[in-house]
């Protein structure tokens, strides 16, 4: 039979490994408490909102499909029958140009080599026009090619533009030896 002096002698029971309680884990400081941990924890959470809208931390698959989603959105509404004949005064050549301009930037981010992305804008854009000429109460023509290919131009400046900005912002933050 045990006495008390007995069980003194026995040595402690170990400590789990990883609980909180655990003194080997907070010396190594893995374990924080209080408000550095919620200060932490809500920056993360921050930071995974802001890659929802930065395009291009988004996965390679994701954009790719985003950017397929669009141009089909575009080629069902440039093929749809017009329910009115389009307006006259040049506005629809302004409407090829933009959207062409944004799909081209849109590409841009999904795949970023700029002359594919402007050749897949400008070869898509022939193509609409090309089956337009099939399509009841639509018709494709030299004219909003060219609109098109205008909105593929401002957007490959436009790229070009935003690279050579970031490529110099990128050489005068970086320290001089």
């Amino acid at each position: 039979m045990g006495t008390r002096s007995d069980e003194r002698s026995l040595p402690p029971k170990p400590r789990q490994q990883g609980s909180c309680y655990d003194p080997e884990r907070r010396k190594r400081g893995k374990l924080r408490r209080g408000k550095a941990n919620k200060k932490r924890a809500t920056a993360s959470r921050r930071s995974s909102v802001k890659h929802l809208f930065n395009p291009l931390k988004w996965p390679a698959p994701l954009r790719v499909m985003v950017v397929i989603g669009l141009y089909g959105a575009v080629v069902v509404a440039a093929l749809i029958p017009a329910a009115q004949p389009p307006g006259d005064g040049g506005f629809d050549h302004y409407v090829h140009a933009i959207v062409f301009a944004g799909l081209t930037i849109v590409t841009f981010f999904a795949l970023p080599i700029l002359w594919i992305d402007a050749a897949i804008a400008f070869g898509i854009s022939v193509l609409i026009e090309a089956a337009q000429l099939f399509v009841p109460e639509r018709s494709g023509s030299l004219d909003d090619i060219a609109a098109n290919a205008l909105g593929v131009s401002i957007a490959v400046l436009l790229i070009l533009m935003w690279t050579w900005m970031r490529a110099g912002t990128a050489k005068r933050s970086s320290p001089r030896h």
